[in-house]
């Protein structure tokens, strides 16, 4: 069974994910398989492609990356196309894997994986929250991580399709609530 830890930037999928880890589960992370692909000779030629000015002492600067897409909705479309189906693959070699596994996912709507996953967990917290963890987590300022939530709107249809949804807005017994949705999965 693959389990989807999903939601925006900043709603806490990566602290949820530490919970799940903590009792035993395996957890993925699609950012740490994008990570990967830069390691891919055909993933970095094209991002060469896509990005040129993002080459500096001749490395892809992920950061220049990452500022350019959330600037440009058309650059943040060609990185999807090119990272979305490459992504898609390493899911499903996930989903093969026995045993109740789980993948930390942000952008599941605007990746059309839904179809990858036996449930979907969603997680949430308030956008004030939201804004605070990014702004404090990346040393971003708060129109860039406005930005950053804003291009990630569809992520508020992911609650629509959740199968639970985890409150992660100053919830003290957020710990609680992931055991007893462990506990409904064995």
């Amino acid at each position: 069974m693959l389990i989807a830890i999903a939601g925006g930037a900043g709603v806490g999928k990566s602290f949820v994910c530490e919970i799940i880890e903590e009792k035993g589960f395996l957890v993925f992370d699609v950012d740490k398989i994008n990570r990967d692909l830069f390691n891919t000779s055909s993933y970095k030629q094209n991002l060469l492609r896509l990005f040129p000015e993002a080459i500096v002492n001749n490395r892809i600067n992920k950061d220049i990356i990452s500022k350019m897409i959330f600037d440009d909705p058309i650059k943040r479309a060609q990185l999807e196309a090119l990272s979305h189906p490459a992504i898609i693959e390493q899911i499903i070699k996930l989903k093969s894997l026995d045993g109740i596994n789980f993948i930390q996912i942000p952008l599941l709507i605007s990746s059309n994986t839904r179809f990858l996953f036996d449930k979907i967990w969603a997680v949430y917290a308030t956008k004030e929250e939201r804004l605070n963890r990014i702004i404090s987590r990346n040393s971003f300022i708060t129109e860039y991580a406005e930005k950053i939530i804003i291009a990630q709107a569809l992520e508020e249809q992911v609650y629509a399709i959740a199968d639970s949804i985890i409150n992660n807005s100053n919830n003290s017994k957020i710990e609680d609530d992931i055991n007893r949705l462990l506990d409904s999965l064995c």
